[in-house]
């Protein structure tokens, strides 16, 4: 396609989100116009057609306002890379028992508390609407309507892949309801059981025993079940021990250890870390990417890495740091090369490549920016005060520079 406005993305990516009595449809991620969740995708196929024809419809508003700014847009990212299977993101809603730094209430519910509790922290945190009234609502039933429409067409479409993410899905009450099993089921309804799904949990690797034994019961038994279901895990992490615990504020690193294991030791899943890199754990990225290596190894799997990094708020992105960390990707790049055999397969691993190549793109043009700076001090000073952790513990590196004073 030759104009400048079609996205990759759109034509292979649905967005499913329980999160408002309306819920929510999206064609990306970044989408800050969605539909409701009822829609009819006659409606949603205006979108596509609108970007095939050269008109910069609502609905991406977010890329064309990072195009005009100059910025590499998601949509442009997206249209470098190979898309050759059909991708579904669920969130069921915002249950999570983790209040990420660079998170909002809209995907964690432990942040709307913590905005209730303390609203001078507002002005640090991702500005998305939510629904402050009422956090879960049961869209289940039309999720897995649309899942069954998409196994009528499963022989004559691309491979699918659904990805379950939250919150924290493995503590929604509808996967402890077993909606895992469900959305299998409702693909399978119309489709051959020889006919593939890809199914993908995104987990904050913090989950307690009862639940993640209960999951892991379940995954084998469908696994046994349906010779083409790929089943995998995908476990949100970018840093170790205390900085990991300062940034994904809720974690019990021990757990996530315990739990890692258990994921890897499962023999019908794949393993993958989808990291969110931000300028609190920028110059620890090379420890952790080996530190995930060697577990591959020594259970013997191939991973999968997704390198995203972290785009707002301004504050926590790498678009704050100097340039004289900007050696950093040098290293990043030869832990992968040094290890590119325990990636999954050489397609991921040039995503992988493209991924880091893409953040460099953005390094270091928010470093002038004393008003951002300002904004990330204040922040660390609501944390230190109210979360209890200090910055100056975790990176005082970037206390000093953030501060305009040298080590």
């Amino acid at each position: 396609m030759a104009n400048n406005t079609y996205c990759k993305r759109v034509e292979n990516e649905t967005i499913l989100r329980g999160f408002s009595k309306s819920g929510e449809v999206a064609l990306c991620c970044k989408s800050q116009n969605p539909f409701p969740i009822g829609t009819d995708f006659s409606e949603i196929q205006k979108v596509k057609t609108a970007l095939n024809n050269g008109e910069k419809h609502s609905h991406c508003s977010f890329c064309w306002r990072q195009e005009a700014a100059g910025i590499m847009s998601w949509r442009q990212i997206g249209n470098q890379m190979t898309i050759d299977a059909k991708n579904v993101e669920l969130y069921l809603d915002n249950t999570c028992d983790h209040a990420c730094v660079y998170c909002s209430p809209k995907y964690s519910s432990m942040w709307a508390q913590e905005i209730k509790q303390n609203p001078e922290v507002t002005p640090y945190v991702n500005e998305e609407n939510y629904d402050r009234k009422k956090e879960h609502y049961n869209h289940v039933p039309k999720i897995l309507g649309y899942i069954e429409e998409l196994g009528k067409v499963a022989k004559d479409s691309a491979p699918l892949y659904i990805n379950i993410l939250g919150g924290e899905p493995l503590l929604t009450s509808a996967v402890k309801k077993d909606v895992i099993g469900d959305i299998i089921q409702a693909f399978y309804k119309h489709a051959s059981a020889d006919e593939h799904l890809g199914l993908c949990i995104v987990t904050n690797g913090n989950t307690p025993d009862h639940i993640i034994d209960k999951t892991i019961d379940l995954l084998r038994k469908k696994s046994k079940k349906y010779k083409n279901l790929h089943l995998a895990v995908n476990i949100s992490a970018e840093s170790l021990g205390s900085n990991a615990e300062f940034v994904r504020y809720g974690l019990n690193w021990n757990q996530f250890k315990k739990n890692l294991i258990k994921w890897l030791s499962l023999e019908c899943c794949t393993v993958g870390f989808s990291m969110a890199v931000n300028m609190i754990t920028w110059k620890t990225t090379p420890d952790f990417l080996r530190w995930a290596f060697l577990h591959a190894e020594e259970y013997k799997q191939r991973i999968n890495i997704n390198f995203n990094t972290v785009m707002f708020p301004h504050h926590l992105s790498i678009k704050m740091l100097p340039q004289d960390q900007f050696y950093i990707f040098d290293e990043i790049l030869n832990v992968l090369e040094e290890n590119k055999d325990l990636i999954i397969n050489q397609k991921l691993y040039n995503r992988l490549l493209l991924q880091v190549e893409q953040a460099k793109d953005s390094f270091g043009k928010l470093s002038n920016d004393e008003k951002f700076k300002k904004t990330a001090i204040g922040y660390f000073y609501y944390i230190k005060h109210h979360r209890h952790q200090d910055i100056a513990d975790i990176n005082p590196d970037l206390l000093m520079y953030l501060n305009n004073r040298k080590k």
